[in-house]
């Protein structure tokens, strides 16, 4: 999977676990069983990894690291604006008025929804 998609382990390579520490522990033995995946080019933003002490929780140790991205941040120069629709409590009966001619329709269309749920729950 690595080779494939050009990341690499980074356990045993970074921050404080130079020495590649086991991450999974129990009575048949020791293992790396947990890995954090990087692009090499992405090493410069982790400024710290560690694999922290096991807990009663879990066989796994957890895995810790710190991302630095005050290297990589980038002021976004395009931005999209988005309109939005509000619900205006105020009008309630203005949207009440307006959907009357439609009722007929609106309420045909809640009992199909109706029936093909009782259908399908039969």
């Amino acid at each position: 999977v690595c080779y494939n998609t050009g990341l690499t382990v980074a356990n045993g390579r970074l921050g404080s676990d130079t020495n590649g520490k086991f991450t999974f522990c129990n009575s048949k033995g020791t293992s790396v069983n947990d890995y954090l995946l990087l692009s090499p080019n992405n090493y410069g933003i982790i400024s710290d990894f560690e694999v922290l002490e096991m807990n009663e929780f879990s066989d796994h140790m957890p895995l810790f690291f710190e991302l630095n991205f005050s290297t990589i941040c980038q002021k976004r120069t395009n931005t999209t604006t988005r309109n939005y629709i509000k619900w205006e409590t105020s009008k309630n009966d203005e949207y009440a008025q307006m959907l009357q001619p439609h009722r007929e329709k609106l309420l045909s269309v809640v009992n199909d929804i109706t029936l093909d749920v009782d259908i399908h729950n039969a």
